[in-house]
């Protein structure tokens, strides 16, 4: 975000806002670069699908999103412009294939459903896990053995590993 649109949000924000952070002081301008980092390599990481997600190297899925952007012409402190360039893209790629071209879906192919397949080495703690998930369901509309869904139901199910 630039300088000049935290500026503008603060003054929309009640007083305090600007008192009780440190954004009014930031000076510093994100690049293009970092914008991508955040937006798509680190969430990839912190969810376990950095092997192929978030990246463009051998691997990745190939899920890629262009945007109309000329970073050469690109005025950083236009951050209006920058917001709309960056709510739609001119192409989004899914697994290698176009499904949309300029804000109008082209095609919809099946992608592939991630899962957590989660291995708990301590059956105790799965079990105080389970017992407190169950707990929430008193909540639900739906009963907790509704719940569970098998790979049978999925489009290309891809399990994530979680506790290898």
């Amino acid at each position: 975000m630039s300088k000049k649109a935290r500026e503008d949000l603060l003054k929309e924000c009640h007083k305090w806002a600007s008192e009780r952070t440190d954004l009014p002081n930031i000076d510093r301008e994100m690049s293009l670069f970092e914008i991508a980092t955040i937006t798509r390599a680190t969430p990839a990481k912190a969810v376990g699908l950095a092997p192929m997600k978030g990246h463009l190297g051998v691997g990745a899925d190939a899920d890629i999103a262009i945007y109309d952007i000329n970073p050469d012409t690109l005025n950083p402190n236009d951050y209006k412009t920058i917001e709309k360039k960056f709510s739609c893209t001119e192409y989004t790629i899914n697994g290698g294939i176009i499904v949309a071209h300029n804000g109008k879906i082209v095609s919809t192919p099946d992608g592939k459903t991630y899962y957590c397949n989660t291995k708990f080495p301590d059956e105790e703690i799965y079990n105080e896990m389970i017992k407190d998930v169950k707990d929430w369901f008193k909540y639900y509309t739906f009963d907790f053995t509704n719940y569970p869904t098998t790979e049978h139901y999925l489009t290309k199910p891809t399990p994530i590993n979680v506790g290898e």
